[in-house]
């Protein structure tokens, strides 16, 4: 009697153990699937940049960009200039209300 008890419960082990793997095989399945989709979105990707063309070959320009520093400095020599005399006048306002009030 116990001998047949220990088999069934060396039975369950083995199905416990078979239903294990089966699930084991089935995450792997599905991880197979998404790798293979991603795998085909990525074919897809690569064929759409396969496919871009050049429309000219790119050459240098005979006129090459370059900032313009005498026109920098002379922007900021102005507005440095309206900004301060701007603030100098302020400054003077402050100065006349002040002594109003006192």
């Amino acid at each position: 009697m116990t001998q047949i008890v220990v088999i069934k419960t060396e039975i369950e082990k083995i199905k416990n153990g078979i239903k294990t793997v089966k699930n084991n095989i089935e995450k792997i399945k599905n991880t197979i699937n998404i790798q293979e989709t991603e795998i085909t979105l990525l074919e897809d990707k690569k064929a759409r940049i396969d496919y871009t063309q050049l429309i000219k070959e790119p050459t240098s320009s005979l006129y090459p960009v370059s900032p313009r520093k005498k026109h920098n400095v002379l922007i900021a020599g102005i507005l440095g200039l309206m900004i301060f005399t701007m603030l100098a006048f302020f400054l003077e306002y402050l100065e006349k209300q002040k002594t109003k009030s006192s």
